[in-house]
Parts: structure tokens; sequence; C-alpha cells
């Protein structure tokens, strides 16, 4: 059986479910006896527990939309929700989206029409938001969501499939006798292994790198609204001139902001770039994109100094 031969053409093949290469791989990471690979699989394929770390790539940004309602029939629909001023309990469980579910799921939720799923917030949630947030220049919200692209879902499996690819090629050029040989496999240091998926599977291997470094380039490149500075390291970081030029209106359009909220305008552009991301036409990883532009924009304002 030429194992690492047949997984690499089932990662390939678009034709064969991800749940069928893991579990090939799940007979892979017996061979190697590496506990870390083993477990990875073994969340892929069928869940993450509450108690596990879930991986950075599983989590996107919320994207939240409300329907508010004022006096004498006023009301608005699809508007932005904005959570900055809510507590950090709330914006953990209603800032982002997490899917820590199974690959099989993960598929189930692309199937049928359209292109978006929704997330509706509770009641609780609801009423909590308007507590805190009185002064709303007398609307109400009286329901919101969170709206999840489909592509999200297709860019987390993608992910999954592309880390495992890597991982088997990178143990390829370790030893190129494994595609041929499954007792080759064995002869594979055991700290080898580790490396390599520490690097190919817990790490990133993205466009853009994470971390602290992402500030750290952005504390030297930025100065307190030195706009010019700002528009040229978002270029650097591969967004497109067009949304450049959006995120220069938006900001000449919000004019002055309180420390830590950032006005109206800089917010939806925040929220498409995130979106942007999801869909791969901003080539960045999905889990540094949010860190990139809160993180520059908030050295714009001097909020970081």
């Amino acid at each position: 059986m030429k194992l690492i031969a047949e997984l690499r053409n089932d990662i390939l093949s678009a034709e064969i479910g991800l749940a069928v290469a893991l579990r090939k791989a799940k007979v892979l990471a017996s061979i190697l006896r590496d506990e870390d690979f083993k477990q990875w699989v073994n969340y892929e394929l069928n869940g993450y527990p509450d108690d596990a770390e879930l991986p950075k790539y599983r989590m996107t940004t919320a994207q939240t939309f409300g329907t508010f309602t004022g006096a004498f029939g006023a009301g608005a629909n699809n508007v932005a929700v904005p959570i900055h001023m809510m507590s950090s309990e709330f914006k953990e469980q209603f800032g982002k989206d997490v899917f820590p579910m199974g690959v099989k799921q993960l598929e189930s939720m692309l199937e049928g029409d359209g292109k978006v799923l929704i997330r509706r917030w509770p009641g609780e949630a609801v009423a909590l938001w308007n507590i805190e947030n009185k002064d709303s220049g007398g609307f109400a919200l009286v329901g919101a969501r969170s709206d999840i692209p489909k592509s999200t879902i297709e860019g987390i499996l993608d992910t999954t499939r592309n880390r495992l690819l890597d991982f088997i090629l990178e143990l390829t050029e370790i030893n190129p006798e494994i595609m041929e040989s499954e007792s080759a496999i064995t002869s594979i240091p055991s700290d080898t292994v580790q490396n390599i998926f520490n690097l190919t599977v817990h790490g990133n291997n993205n466009v853009v790198a994470g971390g602290t470094s992402v500030h750290q380039e952005v504390t030297q490149s930025i100065s307190s609204y030195d706009q010019d500075a700002l528009i040229n390291f978002f270029r650097t970081q591969g967004i497109p001139e067009d949304d450049l030029t959006e995120l220069d209106h938006a900001i000449q359009e919000d004019g002055e902001v309180e420390k830590g909220n950032y006005g109206k305008n800089v917010q939806a552009w925040i929220g498409k770039m995130t979106v942007k991301a999801a869909q791969g036409v901003w080539k960045v990883a999905l889990d540094t994109a949010p860190k990139i532009l809160t993180s520059g924009l908030s050295d714009y304002y001097g909020w970081n100094s």
C-alpha cells in the first residue's frame, strides 16, 4: 500500500471529500506515532471539544448586521451593529464566528442554495446591547445576525487540505522513499516529524506572517495621523488600490474619533476587507487580516503610543 501517494492524490482531488483524506492521515499518524498529529487529525474529523484550543483558521471576525426601530415608524434594516463598547465576554461570544465542528459537518454547510449562512443573536444579547447603548439616537435594536459567507467555510476546508498536503510533502523531502514504501515512513526521526508538524500545521504559511511581528512592523512605519504611511503600509500587505482609496475617503468622512472607537465608515471598511480575506480576494491569511487592519489603524490614530 502506497499510503503517502494515495493520501497526496486524495488531497489534490476535488472529487474526494476531505474526511476521506483525513481518515488515511489517521493511519499515517498511527505509523508515525506522533500524538500531536494524531490529535489534530481526530479533531478535524470529529470536531474540536470545548476544552481544546481552536486553531485560528477556524475563527473569523463576525460581520454583524441588525434591524433598528424608532419613533413614528422609523427604522433601518441591515445596519452594521457596533460592539466595541460591549464587555469582553460579549465580544468574545458575538464578535467572532467560530467553527469547531468536524469537516463532514462543515462540508454539509456548503450544500443548498445561497452564498451566505446566518447566525442570529438570541433575544438576551439584543436586550443587553440596548442596555449598553442607550444613546443610540432614539433607535432600538430589535434583531441582529452574523452573516457568514460560504466562502469562509470553503476557506477553512482549503486550509486543512493545504496544511495536510504541506505536511506530507515536507516528509517526502526528508525521505522520498516514503512515496513507495510504508516501512520507510518509520525511518523518519520523531523529532523531525514533530518539527515538520509544528511548522506546516500549527505554523502560519500564508502570505502574511501572524503573531506579534505584525504590530512590530506597523509601529516602525506609521506615525500618528500619517495617512500616507498608513496607506503605504496597507499597500505592502497586498490591499488593492481601489480599497485603499475607499479607506482614504472613509477616514476623511469619519473625521475625529474617540480613542478606541473607529468611525462608522472605517468600521464598515474593516468589515469589507475581512470578508475579502475570507473570499481570497485579498491575499492574506484570514486569521491575521483583522490584526493587520486594526493594528495599522490603531497606530494611525495614536492609540498604541
